[in-house]
């Protein structure tokens, strides 16, 4: 199993735990939209970050999640750039 498929397992029973008590069980791209959306509202009222603070959390896990696509069996030397923006 690649490390990839690891981090995957991770998060399963959260996306499958938040499916169960907001989509009715139903995993599917609109899960994880409101799943990813609602980790936001979580980080902004358990830590207070502001809607900038956020979108810096949100870049870094995306970028992470690029380079970690890129070297599957371990770790990346650093993340990819990515920059939100808002209109």
């Amino acid at each position: 199993m690649s490390m990839n498929e690891q981090r995957a397992d991770w998060i399963a029973d959260a996306v499958s735990s938040f499916a169960d008590e907001t989509m009715g069980g139903e995993i599917s791209e609109d899960t994880i939209s409101d799943f990813v959306c609602n980790i936001g509202h979580y980080a902004t009222r358990a830590f207070g970050l502001t809607k900038l603070q956020m979108l810096a959390v949100y870049e870094n896990g995306i970028g992470s999640w690029i380079a970690e696509n890129d070297s599957p069996e371990g770790d990346p030397e650093s993340n990819a750039y990515v920059q939100l923006v808002v209109g």
